[in-house]
């Protein structure tokens, strides 16, 4: 014992810095082991938002610590905190229809008119309530967005081909493979490896790298595929209209199990539109259309 008291200073610092390693190695693997937790298995319903404040939700997007929703039947776009409270409503121009929505890398949240035509921008970060309308070098009506850093993947629904939109507003084809064809594609997701598109009328989900070239991967057997979503372990969530579910793959494409069933109570879902995932604090956003409401699920 009193060699151990009567250790050298340059002894006594080994000791305070091997001490700090091992608490700096625990804290680190409690944090992995939670985060690997948090978005692992099977997901549980936890909240509605939006009960009176939504008319006919299509598409749902999230950005930090807000959740925007169009509530397109009411022509504007609905931002809530993740606490579910509402904090602001977008307005666009009379007699709009937003039925898309996407955040880019910055918090620039692009809305997506069919009515009109055109794409609005706004910010989740200011407080106002006016959003910009662009001015776009090339029409397009568009049912589905994605960002890709600070370029919009956009789904045209009048010549039902994927578009990306650059930085100074032009508009271009983002695949040049002719052998694809869409049919009213309602979803886009972007995993930052891999862009997903779901072939709506067509049944199914492509995959495309990140130039828009088709990889030949596709999913099938669904009633009606629209939104998609990718969570922080690569697994794809795609809600399944008709039949009322949010189906799951891996990264391989087999499926894994489906979460949510028909119906009008708070857990339940009825003709779901769009979902948005927030992976960092175990979150699923699903714009329940039929409803009128956001669904939340958690981990």
């Amino acid at each position: 014992m009193t060699e151990v008291l009567n250790l050298k200073k340059y002894e006594w610092l080994s000791l305070a810095v091997i001490a700090l390693l091992l608490a700096v190695a625990i804290y680190a693997l409690q944090v992995f082991t939670q985060k690997s937790l948090l978005i692992g298995g099977e997901p549980h319903f936890e909240a509605v938002i939006g009960k009176s404040e939504l008319k006919y939700p299509m598409d749902v997007a999230v950005y930090k610590d807000k959740i925007a929703v169009t509530s397109s039947a009411g022509g504007n776009i609905k931002l809530y905190k993740t606490n579910q409270q509402l904090y602001k409503t977008i307005e666009l121009e009379k007699g709009a229809y937003p039925a898309s929505l996407a955040f880019n890398k910055n918090g620039i949240l692009y809305i997506g008119d069919i009515e009109h035509k055109v794409l609005y921008k706004s910010s989740a970060l200011i407080g106002s309530s006016k959003a910009q309308k662009l001015k776009l070098k090339k029409a397009v009506k568009p049912l589905a967005l994605a960002a890709i850093n600070t370029r919009l993947v956009i789904f045209d629904g009048d010549s039902q081909k994927i578009k990306i939109m650059d930085s100074d507003l032009s508009v271009s084809d983002f695949s040049q493979d002719k052998d694809v064809k869409l049919n009213y594609s309602n979803g886009i997701a972007n995993d930052g490896d891999y862009v997903y598109v779901s072939d709506s009328n067509g049944r199914s989900v492509l995959r495309f790298d990140q130039k828009g070239n088709f990889t030949g991967d596709r999913l099938t057997n669904f009633s009606l595929p629209r939104g998609i979503a990718v969570d922080k372990i690569g697994r794809l969530h795609v809600v399944d209209t008709f039949a009322h579910t949010i189906k799951v793959f891996n990264k391989e494409g087999s499926f894994l199990f489906n979460y949510g069933s028909e119906g009008s109570t708070s857990s339940k879902l009825y003709l779901p539109n769009s979902i948005a995932i927030d992976s960092s604090k175990g979150k699923i956003y699903i714009a329940d259309k039929g409803n009128n409401r956001v669904k939340v699920w958690s981990w």
